[in-house]
Formats: structure tokens, C-alpha cells, sequence
């Protein structure tokens, strides 16, 4: 009983350990998709200022 009580904690670490992993990869994307969005902007705003 005792061996599967410690196979359930370490299940459970593991689990939250991946669901911090993929928060912090989606954090990243997004982080990632903004600045690309926002350099994007900049580089629209400095054409138009170009024309």
C-alpha cells in the first residue's frame, strides 16, 4: 500500500512539474509572439513615415 501511495506522489510531482513546463513554453510564445507583433508595428509605423 505504501508503494503505491509514493508511485501516486511522484505521478503527481511529475504532472506538475510538466504543467509548469508547458506554462512556461506558452508564456514564452506569447512573449515571443508580442515582441514579433511590436517590432512589426515599428517597422510599419517607420515605412509609412518613409512614404
Amino acid at each position: 500500500m505504501r508503494l503505491v501511495m509514493e508511485i501516486f506522489v511522484i505521478m503527481i510531482v511529475f504532472g506538475l512539474a510538466g504543467l509548469a513546463v508547458l506554462v512556461i513554453s506558452v508564456v514564452a510564445l506569447l512573449a515571443l509572439v508580442v515582441m514579433a507583433l511590436a517590432t512589426g508595428r515599428e517597422r510599419d509605423d517607420g515605412q509609412v513615415r518613409w512614404r
